[in-house]
């Protein structure tokens, strides 16, 4: 069912001049929004629309002005949901409980999934035929993604999965245990175990290249190891956040951290450049540049060299990781939606 939010709690608000400064005096948009969100769900884009999921709702507003377009109240929300997998018209987001195909097109729910228990999803992810994610009970689920009824399903005793991401014909889970502070990074082809692996701890989702998954570990490594066996091939330390998901392209690693952003040459495993002052959300990647929730401000840096190109600080604190789509910044703030050119 679809429930409207009344459209006198929103206010839309317009800031246009120029330059990029901290000062909020750059051209693009802010929208206010009812609540204060406290959300980290980064924005989607779709099409003309900027999706955001706001607490326990979802708001499509349009890129160029922030007008609302739709909004869809989640009867079982109030969750984060760290990756928004999207194919053609449809987005994939969590409830406490429950996963929810969304149409972008019509901000109507196509299925909802109930999960046993909490999802407490970090990462979602898809694949040509199927959703993967895992739940704070240590369940894994594959659900169909045309019909939303379960195709396989997994169990990690005493773990929280984190992600489960589809690679080829495998998926790989981070799991881990706040008891012990340590987990596993476990292969499933088919459904079925292939390896696993005990780590220090996973809170995050691996990348790939070359035949390997790399992983970030507790309390500052990141790990490969080679994706048909788990053997480990190399091991990065005190480069990285074990919530914090390395990026691979263009043969490099780049690793975050909350002090540091390091970026290393996959051919020869040395560093190109450290920069001090990194972060404690994923980096978002554009063709030239990376973008950053930094404290609680927007920054951008420049991939080549590592040098910061701007410095965004909007009039309440940045609180989403930032998407970027077509030269503009979208991102979320504790009573705004923000759209920012650099």
């Amino acid at each position: 069912m679809k429930w409207f939010i009344p459209m006198f709690l929103l206010l839309l608000q317009v800031c246009s001049c120029s330059g990029p400064t901290s000062s909020n005096e750059d051209k693009g948009w802010q929208t206010s929004i009812p609540l204060n969100s406290y959300n980290s769900t980064p924005p989607i884009i779709y099409n003309d629309l900027v999706v955001v999921q706001l607490v326990d709702s979802l708001w499509a507003l349009d890129k160029d002005s922030g007008h609302v377009e739709w909004s869809l109240k989640l009867q079982d929300g109030r969750a984060v949901t760290y990756t928004v997998p999207q194919y053609d018209n449809y987005a994939f987001y969590c409830g406490k409980r429950e996963v929810y195909k969304v149409d972008l097109e019509t901000g109507m729910i196509v299925w909802e999934f109930q999960t046993a228990s909490t999802t407490d999803v970090r990462h979602l992810s898809i694949d040509s035929e199927y959703l993967h994610f895992g739940t704070a009970s240590g369940a894994y689920y594959q659900i169909n993604l045309e019909t939303g009824q379960l195709a396989s399903y997994f169990m990690i005793s005493g773990e929280n999965v984190i992600s489960a991401t589809a690679h080829e014909d495998k998926v790989f889970i981070c799991s881990y245990s706040p008891a012990t502070f340590s987990g596993h990074l476990t292969c499933l082809v088919d459904g079925v175990l292939l390896w696993s692996n005990e780590t220090s701890g996973i809170v995050s989702k691996p990348a790939f290249y070359d035949g390997k998954v790399f992983v970030s570990e507790n309390p500052s490594s990141t790990v490969a190891y080679e994706v048909t066996t788990g053997l480990e091939l190399h091991r990065y330390n005190g480069y990285s956040h074990p919530q914090l998901s390395p990026i691979i392209e263009d043969d490099c690693l780049y690793l975050s951290a909350p002090e540091t952003i390091t970026k290393i040459d996959l051919n020869n495993n040395q560093i190109i450049w450290t920069v001090r002052n990194g972060t404690k959300y994923d980096l978002v990647s554009d063709t030239d540049q990376f973008f950053v929730r930094f404290a609680s401000r927007i920054r951008g840096y420049f991939k080549q060299s590592g040098e910061i190109n701007f410095e965004y600080s909007p009039e309440d604190e940045a609180i989403s990781a930032p998407c970027y789509d077509e030269g503009i910044i979208y991102f979320i703030g504790g009573a705004h939606v923000y759209a920012y050119v650099p």
